[in-house]
């Protein structure tokens, strides 16, 4: 295959700041090209043509999923409206991407992976992010992990489904370290200074390990900071996502009480090559060349919107 021609659907802040930009940026070095982009509200779907050069705005969702030229979907759009649009794209049997979360919720999620049949990519960008993998590769070299933790903090978040719309990112990237959690108890209470909750939950990986994750939407920080502890080693990780204050990262590596590594993040990085949607396109375009397997999918991502929906809500984590 040459050029690789996809269809863009929907059209939000998301896709104006990463999605678009990315293809943009590797129109040249991958051979992709946007034939055509469809959003509900038209106007929206002109400006983005105009504004990334795509020669196409279909008149409908059809004509989208119906476009004979293209060799994937690229799906942007809220997560209300995810499970009806990939039904809509799912007969044509070509691969597509889709922006996190895989689903309205756990039910549609879980029924989701089960239907999709064809190679895809699910936008969770912290399996994909340069130092994320980096992370993900010491941990994988230290034996007999008995502990993780997670501290997923941000500003004034003044939103009550805190831990589905975004947390669900550092649940995700624990599963992506150290597999699938199976269990959950989690504290909830109200935070005092507003409408908001704050969560504290013990875990437990299918393996038997141990971890803990903490939720603090309104805090006096914005971090994203991981920790894996051994006999020997504590490894520690400071993730450089673009809202927090911890660009551009930084992973130390403890053995027996000393510092064995220091990683610094690259201050000069490219924002979308340092937030992983460069790798995650390249894994995208791969499968779609060679049918590889993808780093991030449906199958191995819809539990981790059933982990945050249980903590959301406080209750222990359904068994399957």
């Amino acid at each position: 295959m040459d050029e690789i021609r996809l269809a863009f659907i929907g059209v939000n802040d998301w896709a104006t700041h990463y999605h678009l930009p990315t293809l943009t940026q590797l129109r040249v070095a991958q051979n992709v090209k946007v034939c055509g982009i469809w959003n509900r509200t038209k106007a929206k779907a002109i400006d983005a043509a105009q504004r990334y050069g795509i020669s196409n705005v279909y008149e409908s969702l059809d004509d989208a999923a119906n476009d004979p030229a293209v060799h994937g979907f690229v799906v942007v759009i809220h997560q209300s409206v995810v499970g009806s649009v990939i039904e809509r794209i799912l007969p044509r049997q070509i691969p597509f991407l889709c922006e996190k979360p895989p689903g309205n919720d756990t039910r549609e999620s879980r029924g989701l992976a089960q239907r999709v049949d064809v190679p895809n990519v699910v936008a969770f960008n912290r399996r994909y992010s340069p130092m994320n993998q980096r992370y993900k590769e010491m941990v994988d070299c230290i034996r007999d992990v008995y502990f993780a933790e997670c501290h997923f903090y941000r500003n004034e978040r003044l939103y009550k489904n805190f831990v589905v719309a975004t947390g669900i990112h550092g649940i995700n990237y624990l599963e992506f370290l150290f597999g699938e959690i199976a269990h959950i108890r989690t504290e909830k209470w109200p935070n005092p200074g507003n409408d908001t909750f704050l969560w504290v939950s013990s875990i437990r990986f299918a393996s038997g390990m141990r971890g803990l994750i903490k939720f603090f939407p309104c805090s006096g920080s914005s971090v994203e900071r991981y920790e894996v502890h051994s006999r020997d080693w504590s490894a520690y990780f400071n993730s450089p996502q673009h809202f927090t204050t911890d660009i551009p990262g930084r992973i130390i590596l403890y053995k027996e009480a000393k510092i064995e590594q220091v990683i610094e993040g690259s201050s000069g990085e490219d924002p979308l090559v340092e937030s992983g949607y460069i790798n995650i396109y390249t894994d995208f375009l791969k499968t779609i060349r060679g049918n590889s397997p993808t780093v991030s999918n449906f199958a191995n991502s819809w539990r981790s919107m059933a982990v945050a929906e249980s903590i959301e809500k406080g209750v222990p984590l359904p068994q399957q």
